[in-house]
């Protein structure tokens, strides 16, 4: 570390000026350099800092907007799919098999779109992956062959009950299925460059990428 960054930041810090936290200055190196051989350093350490005085409603926004912490991401994606997973779970109580379809399709949807927008996905890809999903959902998932079956099992007479049971495990299973592979699959795209994300999400491999991740997770 340079001597005059630490100078720097101890003539700063002698200012005592306004600041929330306790007025620490973060000294952070963003890119190595091979040349000053200097590391990146100090970048967790302020992150961590910002997310003790950021507001709670703009939590969500720093974490979708951060490229440092990977696992905060993991950790609000996993977050998004309990919460869409427990809504499965109901809506596959329901004892209308065509009504209940017409409801999860959209609770998955809502999943993957919000899960894309915390791995910090233009909203433009956003929007598109909404209307794209419920195309890629039709992927001839074990869960949703799974699902279909409970449905039927509930036009037998005396079997709703137990198709009811059975069709809202199965459709919480799968809504976690969906979410955990949808998450690889951003997980992958953070790593392509502009261009080659750009290319990844306008060409089928996306359903190709999803398809492999939904099946491992069967």
């Amino acid at each position: 570390m340079h001597p005059d960054a630490i100078a720097f930041a101890g003539y700063i810090e002698s200012l005592q000026l306004p600041s929330f936290g306790d007025g620490k200055v973060f000294l952070t190196n963003a890119l190595s350099d091979s040349f000053s051989d200097t590391v990146v350093y100090g970048l967790q350490e302020l992150l961590d800092a910002t997310f003790e005085v950021v507001p709670g409603a703009a939590r969500n926004a720093l974490t979708a907007a951060q490229g440092v912490d990977s696992r905060r991401k993991k950790d609000a994606a996993t977050a998004v799919i309990k919460q869409a997973t427990v809504v499965a779970s109901g809506i596959g109580a329901i004892p209308i098999p065509v009504a209940a379809a017409a409801i999860l399709v959209p609770n998955q949807v809502a999943m993957m779109a919000r899960i894309s927008a915390i791995y910090g996905l233009p909203r433009s890809k956003v929007r598109a992956l909404s209307i794209a999903s419920s195309a890629i959902l039709t992927g001839g998932a074990t869960y949703a062959g799974r699902y279909v079956v409970t449905q039927l099992l509930r036009l037998v007479p005396g079997g709703i009950i137990t198709g009811s049971v059975i069709s809202s495990a199965v459709a919480a299973s799968l809504t976690q299925a969906i979410g955990s592979a949808w998450v690889k699959v951003c997980e992958h795209s953070v790593t392509l460059s502009s261009a080659d994300q750009e290319s990844f999400f306008k060409s089928t491999e996306v359903t190709k990428t999803f398809h492999s991740y939904l099946r491992s997770e069967n």
